[in-house]
């Protein structure tokens, strides 16, 4: 059975005047899906200031996509100031070729890893808070207090707890952590070892720090595990300097309700992909339970959470091991202390999902829907159980992908002189894409709308690139522009991102006044309908994005 970790309550200290050892310097907008939350915004700068993270091929950092036991090890190593060890064979799947191999084999050679009882160490399997905080507390050479019948887990917690070094949230030792409450644990564990927990977690909290603390000052070459002698300050006072910037400290995005469909990144935790609105009527509830059923088995679902509308997270779903056909997910909340709606208050709660690794049973193009959603509460007063479904629930269809196109953004004025002649430079755009290494993001088919005044003609319409010379032509449809089997070659966002340009020979008829010129890609289409842009993730095809209608409007040529 499993132990929950109580959510911890922690203070604010104000200490005398003390020099900084940590760089506190706002990093946060060095990764394109800022802003993070403030505690999150702290702990990135942190990391990225000790050289322990850097951002993903794209640039994001995704703070709620989860983490394998081999990029944790990785990043718990060098935020204590460990340093990588030889590369070789220490474990029967971490190869010497593998590029962890240098932290997993010298976290084994420090003991503080040591494998599964078959004797591997599953490099590709999903952390979790316990796994977290063992490999963070034998770094730190934490002091465990063992007793008797505890989990083995269970005195790594306690001592996380005694060192404030915790999450501060509630979170369960079972539960997989995300990327971004993987830097408020190590920056946490860092500060602690250094002795600047206070100031950090001030920090946390959105304190102004003290221009003594200098943020800008160099890495503490200080060993992981030793004090520093150096002391720092909390200053309330509200002129003083920020360690985090306004801009990059605001809320994260709220969960996106009503649910809509998405593309399920592997490995990442997604937005609501069901949701309602339940309602006390009769006397206040507290949540205990739900139950999921899928419309079909979904092999890439590695979890689900049960969220309100806040992104608050109120429990954790497992697959049902009775159920023979693998569709039904239930969790039970007591161990988790219950979520409470007070009588007569409407909440919105809604299910999230994280997808398995590629590598560990995501199978690509995968349809994830949900078919029903069902809550148990207990009556405040009564004490009877309720059982109620949403009767406004939406559960949309969703598909599991190694990559996808993110945002498609003009790359030109928005507005430009008209523009006559051959080989014309009607429209720039940029792609933007995110996938897992070493997939890439390839277009198939970008479908133009044009539109015109009446005298205005183009012909030849052809399709290129920024960084290279090679066109492909284009077909002229009903007010469409069709570029269609785009080659390998032009189709592949390389690097994350890609520039197109359109050309066309632009004529007008004379007297034709106040001609105008505009192409845009307006639908993006839907699960189940065609939109303006086809691509593939190399495992499966796609004629849908994420993003609002219209997706991008050229320049508007006048």
């Amino acid at each position: 059975m499993r132990k929950s970790l109580p959510a911890l309550t922690l203070s604010l200290f104000v200490l005398p005047v003390i020099v900084a050892a940590l760089d506190f310097t706002d990093r946060a907008d060095d990764y394109s899906d800022a802003p993070f939350t403030k505690a999150e915004a702290v702990a990135i700068s942190v990391l990225t200031n000790l050289k322990a993270v850097q951002g993903n091929p794209d640039g994001s950092f995704q703070p709620r996509r989860a983490l394998n036991r081999a990029e944790f090890t990785k990043i718990a190593l060098l935020s204590s100031g460990l340093q990588p060890g030889d590369a070789e064979d220490c474990f029967p799947d971490v190869r010497e070729k593998d590029w962890f191999s240098v932290y997993v084999c010298r976290a084994k050679k420090d003991g503080i890893v040591s494998g599964n009882p078959d004797g591997t160490f599953h490099p590709e399997r999903l952390v979790n808070y316990a796994e977290a905080v063992k490999i963070l507390g034998g770094i730190y050479e934490y002091e465990l207090k063992k007793q008797r019948d505890d989990e083995w887990f269970m005195p790594y917690v306690r001592a996380a707890g005694a060192h404030r070094t915790a999450l501060p949230t509630s979170v369960e030792p079972g539960d997989v952590i995300t990327r971004g409450e993987m830097a408020r644990l190590a920056a946490a564990f860092r500060a602690e070892a250094d002795g600047e927990l206070d100031l950090y977690r001030a920090a946390e909290q959105g304190k102004a720090l003290s221009s003594a603390s200098s943020f800008t000052s160099s890495v503490s070459s200080t060993p992981a595990g030793s004090s520093s002698s150096t002391s720092s300050s909390v200053s309330s006072n509200p002129s003083s300097s920020s360690a985090i910037s306004s801009s990059s400290s605001a809320a994260a995005n709220l969960p996106d309700f009503p649910s809509k469909s998405h593309l399920l990144m592997f490995g990442e935790l997604s937005q609501p992909i069901a949701g309602g609105k339940f309602f006390a009527d009769k006397e206040g509830l507290f949540v205990q339970g739900t139950e999921v059923i899928m419309r079909e088995e979904a092999k890439s679902l590695d979890t689900l959470f049960m969220i309100d509308e806040f992104g608050k997270r109120i429990g954790q779903l497992y697959l049902d091991p009775l159920d023979s056909n693998k569709k039904k997910w239930v969790g039970t909340f007591y161990s988790s202390g219950s979520y409470h709606i007070p009588k007569a208050t409407e909440r919105v709660l809604g299910i999230q999902a994280r997808l398995k690794a590629r590598d560990n049973g995501g199978v690509p193009g995968e349809l994830v829907e949900i078919k029903t959603f069902r809550v148990t509460s207990l009556g405040e007063d009564s004490g009877a159980t309720y059982n109620a479904f949403a009767p406004d629930a939406f559960f949309p269809k969703n598909r599991a992908v190694q990559g996808k196109i993110v945002s498609v953004k003009n790359a030109l004025a928005e507005k430009d002189t008209f523009i006559l002649g051959q080989n014309q430079l009607i429209a720039a755009f940029t792609v933007t894409s995110a996938s897992i290494p070493p997939t890439k993001v390839l277009i198939k088919r970008f479908s133009f709308n044009v539109s015109k005044s009446s005298g205005v003609s183009v012909i030849n319409w052809q399709l290129g690139m920024v960084d290279s010379p090679v066109r492909t032509s284009c077909s002229v449809g009903d007010s469409l522009i069709n570029c269609l089997g785009i080659m390998e070659e032009m189709g592949t966002v390389a690097g994350g991102s890609r520039t197109y340009r359109l050309f066309g020979d632009v004529t007008l008829d004379q007297g034709v006044k106040d001609p105008f010129l505009q192409v845009s890609l307006n639908d993006p289409g839907t699960v189940t309908t065609q939109g303006d842009i086809e691509w593939t993730d190399e495992a499966a095809t796609f004629s849908w994005i994420e993003v609002p209608m219209p997706i991008m409007r050229a320049t508007l040529w006048k």
